[in-house]
């Protein structure tokens, strides 16, 4: 599993990249939650930043 600190350093390095963490979540989340997934993927179509940072 991916670490906070190594998905922070990974968007470092991707321009125009964004972290974002949906907390309590993990492995295979857009099955678990996928409102919350589908929400957070279209902000960040939208806007390029996306709001649930």
């Amino acid at each position: 599993m991916i670490t906070k600190r190594e998905l922070l350093m990974i968007h470092e390095l991707v321009q125009n990249g964004c972290a974002i963490i949906l907390q309590g979540h993990g492995h295979m989340m857009n099955l678990t939650v996928p409102d919350e997934v589908n929400a957070t993927l279209l902000d960040w179509l939208n806007t390029g930043k996306g709001d649930r940072l």
